[in-house]
């Protein structure tokens, strides 16, 4: 080593687009596939498939929320909390849900 050298640089990295987050409880994992519900109209959902491109998790490893990298775009409503609910009815009620593929449920 030299004694009283320095540099100076500039590092750039280009991240990328940034992916849409969403709260972990919105997604549902069959196993198969993942998917959310995102709402089209008033009282009207559709079940997405996602892509995961990642999870944010506490120091205890609890999951917060996914990012979710295709299915989602940013702006659109996507059902937070009560998605097993829909998901359940739309099966019991002949629709996809996690089991088909439907494109809509209404509630």
């Amino acid at each position: 080593m030299l004694p009283q050298l320095s540099a100076t640089g500039e590092l750039r990295i280009t991240l990328g687009e940034q992916p849409v987050t969403v709260p972990s409880s919105a997604v549902i994992d069959t196993g198969r596939r993942k998917l959310v519900y995102v709402q089209t109209g008033a009282d009207r959902y559709q079940p997405r498939d996602v892509t995961i491109g990642g999870e944010g998790r506490t120091d205890s490893g609890e999951t917060l929320f996914t990012a979710i990298t295709s299915g989602v775009q940013a702006g659109e409503k996507v059902v937070t909390g009560g998605a097993f609910l829909i998901d359940a009815e739309a099966q019991l009620q002949g629709g996809a849900g996690s089991s088909g593929d439907h494109p809509q449920h209404q509630h």
